[in-house]
């Protein structure tokens, strides 16, 4: 064969802010809770540009649509997605409100920075501009947007999976906001005289929306230092607005659980609150105290008689004090309780400023600046966690639940040593209660391992009242929340413990030493058996998340959106997402005949098909969904045409309905817009290594260049794949030489055929996406090229094909402007055999724009992947191309009495 020649060849270009292998070195990052209350849009007088009226109902009802909401979200998710963010910001019409994490200081940053002042949540935001951009936004930045930062510093790993920007009704939801259908049950078409009509209800929710805003009144701030006053006094009745699993772990003193599972309940108890105490008795009071000393006496005696009905109440508080994690939801509580007038309007309202995070950063700040011997004098009966934050007179006991990946805070913002997220519920659980059986092994496979977990009962009378009441809280949240990509927890009610089936174990090997070093510490059997999952027979690998037995009856733990799944390489893209259980959305154009072939690649229920026109973004949204990664496999190598009527000879013309360039550009630049929009994790977009010729006179190879521009530009994180020309059972490269020879007596040589080419199997192409699938944040923004491990001139695969199917062809030396008068006529076919743009594309080499040696001497910063890197091995031509060329020969392959066959 030939050697092949590359010449000039552009180095690759860095699309991403953070590579992947900067990424696998910082060694912080910064954890950033941020809200506030402020409009972030205002009713409008008239209609928009689009005809709707935005009135504050309409706001209430579908702010999800409204322009500048929309807007908002767009410039925030590609603003913070650009430094490597990760978290969830909800975004509403009363403000903003969330939490993030983000590599600090980001690498194009150089400044230094004391990690001192970090930890103890200092606001110098000279070095992190995620924090500037922020605090600085016109909408919601200023003084009024409250911040608190931390420092997280945990093998390397993000606090948060994705980024997440969200537009909803409230940034906190307190229940009054909900869809109309959801708070009343109305049902449209069946009126009746009591229920109220639309118009009143909608006017009734705006009513209640209103008891509920911050941004007209709330209650007043304390600092820390006031909080603890406020603490001591009995006076105080202090509320924890937070949920129950997080009061468990760590509350105030003094502080009272109101038992709420969701802040929606948290009105109904503020109501029933109101009920307990006898207000009146406190007016009566206040107005004794202006009394004489007999007439004190004369009203106590009056008190004492009508005793018998205000015994049933008990003494009011001299004030109410609230708080909560961060702030927020303690402040919209103070908003509700005085705008809803369920206490008298002279009783004293407080929360405690910038929530539990605010309070034990200044604890930490405290303890620093009184010494290690400051705050209580006598700290021997208390435990290890008590000590921690009542060194500095600490009034918080426990620690504060947060929903990452550190799932508990101490004082100085410290994460937890000793909860853990449960792996059933995701709530906090005691270390003490989990055994891990997986060892250092989980470090070598990037701590990509679900362990397999169980909860002991060592005999404490605490630890089973524990794990009691995280088995009901477990069992309920399964049943009502419906937790995806789990296996049934089963409990032994004998020995509690908890036992889960293995999940997301990288490699068989690991698996299986996993699961027999597992079997001696369960007494029941697993929800799914561990050692049926390692007997069982393997045809692919197990994904990182994946659950179930293996194969197709598996749950890979991912959504994925394939467009271009009937295509020549999506038959073997989809073929490999169904075999590891992958819920698969496909979008197809065609009918039930177009796609049938693609169900058998799934389990029941594991694929869903849905139909969406190129011109329609809304049905190609509703193909995407909730998808995590979206797959671009769409591209045509000739346009469309159609056959119309028209007045004139020769009364009949062809109508271009899809160009090159519409399926090539405009289709992948509308699902990258829309992956932007729609906060897609990762898109996978499948290119070709024609487009790295920039000088290419092949319209085909120019509007793949220019979809991958377009592609980045509307998401620059997407990954893209270069492969060059594809064989394999019905590709159109080794396939056409056969069906050419039917047809034709002579086969043309462009040019003489002396271009290269360096085919790649196809099946090797979906494997290398299916391993991008697999771990597709370590490709984001960067390209992978796929090749063959050998270059060709089409001259010689055309007769290394003639040599296997027995055809004589004559194969003849034609320039490549006498072979596009051919062609200009073939072009017309349905399925065109040769198009005059195919004729350009075979004069120029079709090949990877380095040679091995120059994809393996890259610098990693600026290193393009291939195949090898992900594990796949480049299967040579000789060893497919047979099994699907025989078919060509004169009797078939039993024609030969001896040779290969």
């Amino acid at each position: 064969m030939a050697p092949r020649q590359q010449e000039e060849k552009e180095k690759a270009k860095q699309q991403s802010q953070l590579p992947a292998e900067e990424a696998s070195k910082v060694s912080e990052y910064r954890i950033l809770a941020l809200y506030r209350f402020v409009p972030l849009v205002t009713p409008a007088k008239d209609d928009d540009d689009d005809g709707n009226y935005w009135d504050e109902q309409s706001l209430m009802k579908h702010p999800e649509r409204h322009p500048q909401l929309k807007h908002l979200q767009s410039e925030l998710y590609t603003t913070l997605r650009r430094y490597g963010t990760r978290g969830t910001l909800l975004i509403a019409p009363e403000g903003i409100n969330g939490t993030i994490c983000y590599p600090y200081p980001p690498p194009t940053i150089t400044a230094t920075h004391n990690n001192q002042d970090d930890e103890n949540g200092s606001n110098d935001d000279d070095d992190d501009p995620v924090s500037s951009f922020l605090k600085n936004h016109p909408l919601f930045g200023g003084a009024g947007l409250r911040t608190r930062a931390s420092i997280w510093k945990e093998n390397n790993q993000q606090a948060f999976h994705r980024l997440k920007i969200k537009i909803k009704p409230e940034i906190v939801t307190l229940g009054l906001g909900r869809p109309l259908e959801q708070q009343l049950h109305i049902t449209p078409t069946e009126p009746s005289s009591s229920t109220p009509t639309t118009t009143a209800v909608e006017q009734e929710r705006h009513t209640q929306n209103q008891l509920a805003n911050p941004n007209i009144t709330k209650g007043q701030y304390l600092n820390s230092t006031q909080w603890d006053a406020a603490m001591k006094d009995p006076n105080v009745l202090v509320i924890d607005t937070r949920n129950s699993y997080e009061i468990d772990i760590g509350t105030f003193e003094s502080a009272v659980d109101p038992q709420t599972h969701s802040f929606a309940e948290f009105p109904d108890y503020l109501e029933r609150l109101a009920g307990e105490y006898d207000w009146d008795q406190q007016q009566q009071e206040q107005e004794q105290q202006s009394s004489s000393n007999d007439s004190n006496s004369s009203n106590n005696n009056n008190e004492n008689k009508e005793g018998v009905v205000k015994k049933k109440k008990s003494p009011p508080p001299k004030a109410i004090a609230m708080f909560c994690t961060g702030g927020i939801r303690c402040e919209k509580a103070t908003s509700y309780a005085i705008q809803s007038k369920l206490f008298p309007s002279n009783l004293p309202i407080y929360h405690l400023e910038g929530g539990i995070l605010s309070y034990l950063d200044d604890v930490a700040k405290r303890t620093q600046l009184n010494g290690d011997d400051g705050g209580r004098d006598n700290n021997e009966g208390l435990g290890k966690e008590e000590q921690d934050c009542s060194s500095s007179s600490s009034t918080f006991h426990g620690e504060c639940f947060v929903f990452d990946k550190r799932v508990a805070l101490t004082a100085g913002l410290e994460p937890s040593t000793k909860y853990i997220s449960c792996y059933g519920c995701r709530g906090p659980m005691d270390r003490r209660l989990v055994e891990d059986v997986v060892d250092d092994d989980a470090a070598a496979n990037n701590g990509k391992i679900m362990h397999v977990v169980r909860i002991r009962d060592d005999g404490d009378d605490d630890d089973s009242n524990n794990i009691e009441k995280h088995k009901k809280r477990e069992q309920y949240e399964q049943l009502l929340m419906g937790i995806r990509n789990l296996p049934p927890l089963t409990y032994d009610t004998t020995t509690s413990k908890c036992t889960m089936a293995l999940r997301a174990l990288t490699t068989p090997q690991l698996r299986k030493a996993v699961t027999s070093k597992a079997s001696s510490h369960f007494s029941a059997p697993l929800s799914t058996s561990a050692s049926a999952a390692t007997d069982l027979p393997r045809i692919t690998e197990r994904r990182p998340n994946e659950t179930g037995r293996g194969g197709r009856a598996s749950d890979a733990g991912v959504k994925v959106a394939l467009f271009g799944a009937t295509g020549f390489l999506g038959r073997y893209v989809s073929s490999g997402l169904g075999s590891n259980g992958t819920l698969t959305y496909i979008g197809t154009r065609g009918d039930e005949f177009a796609y049938r072939h693609l169900r058998p690649h799934y389990e029941l229920g594991r694929a869903k098909f849905s139909y969406y026109s190129s011109r329609d973004k809304q049905s190609m949204a509703d193909v995407i969904a909730d998808a995590d990664i979206v797959i671009n496999l769409i591209g045509k190598y000739y346009d469309t045409k159609a056959l119309t009527n028209v007045d004139k000879f020769p009364y009949l013309n062809y109508a271009v309905s899809t160009s090159i360039w519409e399926a090539n550009v405009e289709v992948p630049k509308m699902i990258a817009e829309l992956c932007t929009e729609m906060q897609v994790d990762n898109l996978i977009h499948v290119s070709s290594a024609a487009a790295g010729n920039v000088n290419s006179s092949s319209e085909w190879a120019k509007s793949k260049a220019e979809g991958e521009k377009e592609v980045l530009k509307a998401y620059p994180w997407a990954t893209i794949v270069r492969p060059t020309q594809l064989f394999g059972h019905e590709d159109k490269l080794l396939n056409w030489y056969a069906k050419m020879a039917e047809r034709f007596p002579v086969i043309p040589l462009v040019d003489g055929g002396h271009a290269l080419t360096q085919p790649v199997y196809v099946d090797d192409v979906a494997r290398t996406i299916n391993r991008i699938v697999d771990d597709p944040e370590m490709f984001e923004g960067r390209r992978v090229d796929c090749f063959g491990p050998q270059d060709y001139s089409y001259a010689e695969l055309a007769k290394f094909v003639y040599d296997i199917t027995g055809q004589e062809p004559t194969l003849s030396e034609v320039p490549a402007e006498v072979v596009k008068y051919g062609a200009n006529v073939m072009q017309y076919e349905g399925n065109p055999m040769m198009t005059p743009d195919m004729v350009n594309l075979w004069t120029e080499d079709y090949l990877p724009e380095m040679t091995a040696e120059e994809y393996a001497g890259q610098k990693k910063k600026d290193k393009v992947f291939t195949m090898k890197d992900l594990g796949v091995e480049a299967t040579p031509i000789e060893k497919i191309a047979f099994r699907y060329l025989h078919r060509f020969r004169k009797g078939g392959h039993f024609i030969l009495a001896e040779g290969y066959h």
